[in-house]
């Protein structure tokens, strides 16, 4: 009896994992996961180059995109870099840039802070504002970004750029009446 017994423990657990790995169970299918609670996404980003700013009694208004109709944007990230070439008696130069969007139907603009970056070798200095957000953008709406110097040379603005600016984020759809 003790012969018998040794080999049917082994036997049962190689029959079982043999069905185990043979067919194919729950387990082994592969489910799609969904957030019930979200619709989808849509992965958004946008990136403008070399724009010359104005003069500095003049807001420089740079369109970026305006949303598609039946979507709204959530923008998450915001970057934007000034380059400045300013002599070496020139005072620092102060730059701010609005980001302006409508949401809810009401127009607002988003301060983004400028640092100032090393020097390059060409003597240009760089100013560079990155910000993670959360702000809303109403379908068919227009954004746009608006960099001004606040305080600084006029000499230095005077051959100022914004070099870079991107925006992240994503689109989701809205049911419009």
């Amino acid at each position: 009896m003790k012969i018998k017994s040794l080999f049917a423990v082994p036997l049962g657990v190689a029959i079982i994992t043999l069905l185990l790995f043979s067919c194919p169970t729950s387990a082994q299918t592969q489910t799609s996961i969904h957030d019930l609670d979200n619709p989808a996404r849509q992965p958004f980003q946008l990136e403008i180059k070399s724009q010359r700013l104005a003069d500095r009694t003049t807001i420089t208004t740079i369109p970026l995109l305006t949303v598609p109709t039946g979507k709204r944007l959530v923008i998450e990230q915001v970057f934007a870099e000034v380059v400045a070439l300013c002599s070496a008696g020139d005072p620092e130069p102060f730059f701010v840039a609005e980001l302006q969007t409508k949401a809810g139907g009401q127009v607002a603009n988003h301060d983004l802070a400028f640092t100032r970056r090393a020097k390059s070798v060409f003597g240009e200095q760089d100013y560079v504002a990155s910000q993670l957000t959360r702000i809303y953008a109403d379908p068919a709406s227009k954004i746009s970004l608006r960099v001004f110097l606040v305080d600084g040379s006029t000499n230095c603005y005077s051959v100022a750029s914004l070099n870079k600016s991107v925006l992240s984020g994503h689109f989701v759809d809205v049911n419009q009446p």
